[in-house]
C-alpha cells in the first residue's frame, strides 16, 4: 500500500506493519497533519519475508525526509535503518512500550531466563540502537528505557498518548443520576488490573444496590475475569465494542476507570483509557503511580488509590459516589489540563519539537 496526502515543507514516511486504526499510531498521524506535514505510507500486513520486502519496495520509491517506525515496529527497525541509510533520511522509532517488559514481566507470557525472553530484549535494544530518536509515552517509561536498554537519554523523547479528540468529545446524555454507573474498557491484559475492579464491585454490591459497573472489551484474562465475577449483579459485560462507540458508553458513566495492575510496566505508563475520559470530561480513578503524579494531582484532576487494592477502589467509588460536587470539580479541572496538553494539536506541537532538530525549518 503506498498512500500520499498534502503537500508541505517536509515529508515524513510512516513505516511497519503497524494498524492504522491503533489509537497511538491514528493520533500521531493525525498530530502531524495538523502541522501540515506530507505524509507518504510504506505499510504492510504481510508475515514473514514477504513483509520486508513489500516494505522495502514500497519505501524504495517514496520521497521522504524523515521516516518513523510506528507501533509496534520494532522488528521492523533494521530494514528501516537500512531504508534510512540509502535515502539519507533520519529515522524516528516510536518504541511505545518494551516487547520484553509486555511478554516477560507484565503479561507472563514467556519465562524471564528464555531465550525467547532474550531474543526479545535484543530485538528492543537493537531498535533502539539504531534510531535517531525514540520516542516513548511518559517521561518514566523514557527513564526505563535509557536504563535498561543502555540507551542514551538525550536521544529518548517523551510524547504523551493524548486522545483523539475528533471522536473523544463532551457529549449530552441521558442516564439515570438515580444510580451510579462506573465504565472501564480494555483489552483485558494484565496491566489493566480487572480482577481488582471485580473484587470492588463485589464489596461494592454488598453497601449499595444503587452501584453499577459495566466493562468493555475483550481479551488475555477475560475468561478468568468473567468466571470470578459470575455471582455478581452489579457488573454487565459487553465484550468488544467498536471504538466509536466508546465514547457513547463512556458518556452514560458516572466515573470512569483507569488501570489498576501492580506491574512495574503499570507504574511507568498512562494509558488511553485515562485521557479519554479526560476528553469526555469525565471523573476517572485509577491506579497511584510515578507517572500519573508527574502530571496530575489527586484530587484535582482525577482521584487516585493504590495499585492492586479492589477495597481500595471501592471506597474511591463509593466516596465519589456521595460527593457529586467533587466528582464534577474532578470532570471540569481534568478537561481543563487535558484541553492545555493532551489534545491532537497539544501533541502535534510536542512532535514538531521533537522533529525539530531533524527539519529543515
Amino acid at each position: 500500500m503506498i498512500k500520499e496526502e498534502k503537500n508541505s515543507f517536509q515529508r515524513v514516511c510512516l513505516f511497519g506493519h503497524y494498524s492504522p486504526d491503533y489509537a497511538r499510531n491514528r493520533i500521531l498521524k493525525k498530530a502531524l497533519l495538523r502541522k501540515n506535514f506530507c505524509i507518504v505510507e510504506a505499510r504492510s500486513t504481510k508475515k514473514g519475508v514477504l513483509r520486508y520486502w513489500e516494505l522495502l519496495l514500497q519505501s524504495l520509491r517514496l520521497r521522504f525526509d524523515r521516516l518513523i517506525v510506528l507501533f509496534p515496529g520494532h522488528t521492523d527497525v533494521p530494514l528501516a535503518w537500512l531504508i534510512c541509510k540509502i535515502k539519507r533520511a533520519s529515522l524516528i522509532f516510536d518504541a511505545f512500550n518494551s516487547l520484553y517488559d509486555s511478554m516477560v514481566n507484565d503479561r507472563c507470557q514467556i519465562s524471564t531466563n528464555s531465550f525467547r525472553a532474550k531474543i526479545l530484549f535484543y530485538v528492543d535494544k537493537i531498535a533502539c540502537r539504531l534510531a535517531n530518536i525514540v520516542i516513548l509515552d511518559t517521561p518514566d517509561h523514557c527513564r526505563y528505557f535509557s536504563r535498561t536498554f543502555n540507551v542514551p537519554a538525550e536521544k529518548i523523547k517523551f510524547i504523551p498518548v493524548g486522545s483523539d479528540d475528533d471522536v473523544m468529545l463532551p457529549r449530552a446524555c441521558h442516564r439515570n443520576d438515580n444510580c451510579l454507573t462506573v465504565f472501564f474498557y480494555g483489552s483485558f491484559i494484565p496491566l489493566h488490573g480487572i480482577e481488582h475492579i471485580v473484587e470492588a464491585a463485589s464489596v461494592l454490591q454488598q453497601k449499595s444496590k444503587n452501584i453499577n459497573f459495566i466493562i468493555a472489551g475483550t481479551g488475555q484474562t477475560f475468561a478468568a475475569i468473567k468466571n470470578a465475577s459470575k455471582n455478581l449483579e452489579n457488573i454487565m459485560f459487553t465484550g468488544w465494542v467498536p471504538y466509536e462507540s466508546i465514547p457513547e458508553l463512556m458518556a452514560q458513566a458516572h466515573i470512569c476507570l483507569g488501570i489498576f495492575g501492580v506491574s512495574d510496566k503499570a507504574s511507568r505508563v498512562i494509558p488511553n483509557k485515562v485521557f479519554d475520559a479526560l476528553a469526555l470530561k469525565k471523573p476517572i480513578i485509577t491506579r497511584d503511580s510515578p507517572a500519573i503524579r508527574e502530571w496530575f494531582v489527586h484530587g484535582k484532576h482525577l482521584w487516585l488509590v493504590p495499585a492492586g487494592d479492589g477495597g481500595a477502589l471501592a471506597d474511591a467509588i463509593l466516596y465519589l459516589y456521595t460527593n457529586k460536587a467533587l466528582r464534577n470539580a474532578l470532570a471540569e479541572n481534568g478537561y481543563a489540563l487535558y484541553q492545555k496538553q493532551f489534545t491532537i494539536d497539544a501533541i502535534a506541537q510536542k512532535l514538531v519539537e521533537v522533529l525539530n532538530p531533524y527539519t529543515n525549518q
